[in-house]
């Protein structure tokens, strides 16, 4: 699936080799908002994730694209979630 090439802007699940990925659409115009991926093994406990925790994101400041690079049932006790932070403006 192409994410360029979807017309709307509906996020989606892929899997691929057995590992997820997640897309979504957003306004470019709309700055001012990051997406921070954060891992957990628990669900209570949350840090930051990184491409050494399996984590990819790709943004264009249009399509971002969230990836595990491992799959799901290596470790199917790693949890993943997005986190938006509105950034301050001076």
């Amino acid at each position: 699936n192409d994410p360029a090439s979807r017309t709307d802007a509906t996020p989606y699940l892929t899997v691929s080799n057995g590992a997820l990925g997640y897309t979504f659409t957003r306004d470019p115009t709309a700055g001012g908002v990051s997406v921070e991926p954060e891992v957990s093994s628990d669900l209570t406990t949350w840090t930051p994730a990184s491409s050494s925790d399996g984590v990819v994101v790709i943004d264009d400041g249009w399509i971002v694209s969230v990836r595990l690079t491992d799959p799901v049932l290596e470790d199917p006790r790693r949890f993943v979630r997005l986190k938006f932070v509105l950034e301050e403006t001076q």
